[in-house]
């Protein structure tokens, strides 16, 4: 949750202009709170608007084996839902939880197989996880949560395309995700009936999504007792999780070497197949691009020895000496990591300067539940990006003070969020 918050107030300082224009467009004036801006709009929209802001700074939690990121569209949608429904701190919690749970399993069903046909798994499985979590915060009943899961199927979206060049879509994903998943709670609330079996059929969603299916993953779900939640990745990096494990290989040989950015002769990223399609250009056209490329991340931490906000941005995305070392990164298919993957996604970076060598090899990036960001070091993840969207120092202070607590109060959590 914590997470979440920093995330998302990086965002909206990131989108204010586009988001304030927007909603003067549709003329959503309402009585609900956004994560990081000022103006009020309506329940929709301040779904929709909490989440573009959400993934946009590419730092929002993911699943590895899912290949998407589940708290983006389930926080985005619940919390505007909490100030227009009285929610308990149980059943906060319970909502959570469950929408996690749902939205992995679907997205643990149908992944690679709707990255390889071009899907953006997080559009497509955060609306079935936005939809349950305000479902469960509704105390809905079973007939309600199935109308709940029919309507968010049917609403289910996201393509690849759009995190491709210039585009500054990708968020839009998880804005949408966030919408219809709130939209389709209320409606399964306001007794709208969904389909018996939306899932199954030749009429299906998983049909309609994919011909191959990971089907073990549903018919093993009730054989242990450990939530999915469990397993999420918290992100170090303001990039593509793929782009993760050479960031952090690029980072430690900087750490550990001395060079001049000029004497590299060539860097070498080796890596799984799924982290390459999509994430090996070197042609840089904007942040979003940048954030999608291996090649300038690698080139970016090997100079700067970060992974941080502001080196997805200007002056960097500009510098002549960061895009001259991005042309010189190859990034090529490892077979061994592509058959340990998503089990692992590792990478391997190696850099030649004149006769000399080095690399460092990294089989599972930072904030993965094996090699977990720490306590102190999400703290400080969340105060930078409160601090890079303006916050002051107490209100800094009220986002991390949510970590003291072991049971996230619903109704502390209301209080902090109005007052920011």
């Amino acid at each position: 949750m914590v997470d979440y918050l920093g995330v998302t107030f990086a965002g909206s300082k990131t989108l204010k202009d586009k988001a304030t224009l927007y909603a003067d467009f549709i003329d959503s004036d309402g009585a609900y709170s956004v994560i990081g801006y000022s103006k009020k709009n309506n329940l929709a929209t301040a779904s929709f608007l909490n989440g573009l802001f959400a993934h946009v700074a590419e730092l929002d939690d993911g699943d590895r084996y899912g290949m998407f990121h589940p708290g983006a569209p389930l926080f985005s949608a619940l919390l505007p839902l909490m100030q227009r429904f009285e929610v308990s701190t149980k059943d906060f919690e319970k909502a959570v939880i469950c929408g996690y749970e749902a939205s992995m399993l679907i997205a643990r069903t149908l992944q690679p197989f709707i990255k390889e046909k071009g899907f953006h798994g997080t559009g497509i499985a955060g609306t079935i996880g936005a939809a349950i979590s305000c479902s469960v915060a509704l105390n809905a009943n079973k007939e309600e949560l199935k109308s709940s899961l029919s309507a968010a199927c049917t609403s289910a979206a996201g393509l690849l395309k759009v995190i491709k060049g210039k585009s500054q879509m990708k968020p839009l994903n998880v804005a949408y995700a966030a919408q219809n998943g709130l939209q389709a709670a209320l409606l399964a609330k306001s007794g709208f009936s969904g389909s018996y079996d939306v899932l199954d059929g030749k009429l299906g969603f998983f049909h309609a999504f994919s011909d191959q299916l990971n089907m073990d993953v549903l018919l093993d779900a009730s054989k242990t007792d450990d939530a999915l939640i469990h397993s999420i990745y918290v992100k170090p990096f303001a990039a593509c999780r793929h782009c993760h494990a050479p960031i952090e290989a690029a980072i430690n040989i900087a750490n550990n070497t001395g060079f001049a950015s000029d004497a590299i002769d060539s860097v070498e990223v080796e890596t799984y197949s799924w982290a390459i399609t999509g994430h090996d250009h070197t042609e840089i056209k904007g942040m979003n691009s940048a954030k999608m490329s291996i090649p300038y991340s690698v080139a970016a931490a090997l100079l700067h020895k970060s992974g941080d906000i502001e080196i997805y941005d200007n002056p960097y995305l500009t510098n002549d000496t960061v895009l001259a070392l991005t042309k010189k990164v190859n990034v090529i298919e490892n077979s061994e990591m592509t058959r340990k993957a998503p089990g692992e996604r590792g990478a391997r970076v190696k850099i030649k300067v004149k006769a000399e060598e080095m690399s460092f090899f990294v089989a599972l990036p930072k904030g993965e539940p094996e090699n977990p960001v720490t306590d102190s070091e999400l703290v400080q993840k969340t105060s930078s990006l409160c601090a890079f969207a303006g916050l002051q120092d107490s209100q800094i202070q009220q986002v991390v003070s949510l970590m003291d607590s072991k049971q996230l109060d619903s109704e502390v959590l209301k209080n902090v969020l109005y007052s920011l």
